[in-house]
């Protein structure tokens, strides 16, 4: 419980107390209802802005990430290390409900699309494939390689089952120990 709703039910136990109405009571149950309805809005809009605070760094370091390919910068190694951790923290993001659903699946279908067709921006110095196998050397993470292997070969069959899997991944979280 809050501290206003626990102030507002001192209140209501001391109005009663002392012989006060049952409308005071009535009233003061009201006044905790608003403020925890106060507060669930508020941590709301909370989440939302870091939910939007996450989407917007993600998108600030792909961005960064293809300024450095078209600049030159990256080798073609590099370049997929650098995308697929990327890939790999957003899915982490999403599984933990940090990135909805809808956008998560955009992701998804963009780097299917490389995949299956070619960089949009600029051209990487290996291939998509070439460059997956070298990041799935990297990430040892069975549930990730599994998904993204699934999605990168048959995008359509895996959309249906991305949050059915972030479920089920979440479930099987080990809880940090601090």
């Amino acid at each position: 419980m809050t501290d206003t709703e626990l102030q507002v039910m001192a209140a209501v136990a001391s109005a009663i107390a002392a012989g006060g109405s049952l409308v005071v009571a009535v009233f003061a149950a009201s006044l905790a209802h608003k403020a925890t309805e106060v507060a669930r809005t508020n941590l709301l809009i909370s989440v939302n802005a870091q939910k939007g605070s996450t989407l917007s760094r993600c998108m600030e370091v792909y961005s960064k990430i293809e300024e450095d390919l078209i600049a030159g910068n990256l080798s073609g190694s590099r370049y997929f290390e650098r995308v697929w951790g990327l890939h790999y923290a957003q899915y982490h993001l999403f599984v933990l409900g940090q990135i909805p659903e809808h956008v998560y699946i955009g992701w998804l279908m963009a780097r299917h699309r490389a995949y299956q067709h070619g960089s949009p921006q600029g051209t990487p110095p290996m291939s998509q494939a070439d460059g997956w196998a070298h990041a799935r050397e990297i990430i040892e993470d069975a549930d990730f390689t599994a998904f993204i292997e699934g999605f990168l070969l048959d995008a359509q069959a895996t959309k249906g089952t991305v949050s059915g899997h972030a479920h089920a991944t979440a479930s099987r979280a080990q809880p940090l120990q601090v």
